[in-house]
């Protein structure tokens, strides 16, 4: 599998969609079935959702930005999500995990903070 050999590590659990059963049986992989486009069905996913949402939230309040900003926020938002570590992937940032490449984060500001060009 992809993630297998880019990460070099076992993927047990993997959540899917019909057309992709008869391959994960094939390769011996356990999967959920889950309804499309329903993420409260899965905790993690909705943790996730709820962690984006109130950090933009908290962003847009913070810097005093209109709200037709929200999906550039929300961008940024995921962004440092996936550059920061989680305690699931033993302190190693997502975005590291799975290039194998250090992680570059000079260019990271102050959100809302004044910048010049």
């Amino acid at each position: 599998m992809f993630i297998e050999s880019q990460t070099k590590r076992k993927l047990k659990i993997l959540f899917v969609s019909k057309e992709f059963e008869e391959f994960l049986k094939f390769h011996g992989i356990q999967y959920q079935k889950l309804a499309p486009y329903s993420p409260q069905k899965n905790g993690v996913d909705e943790q996730v959702n709820q962690t984006i949402v109130e950090a933009t939230c908290n962003m847009l309040q913070n810097t005093g930005l209109s709200p037709k900003f929200w999906a550039k926020v929300v961008n940024i938002a995921v962004y440092l999500k996936t550059r920061s570590s989680h305690k699931v992937v033993s302190e190693m940032a997502l975005d590291k995990m799975c290039s194998e490449k250090k992680l570059f984060v000079k260019h990271l500001r102050i959100f809302g903070c004044a910048t010049y060009a």
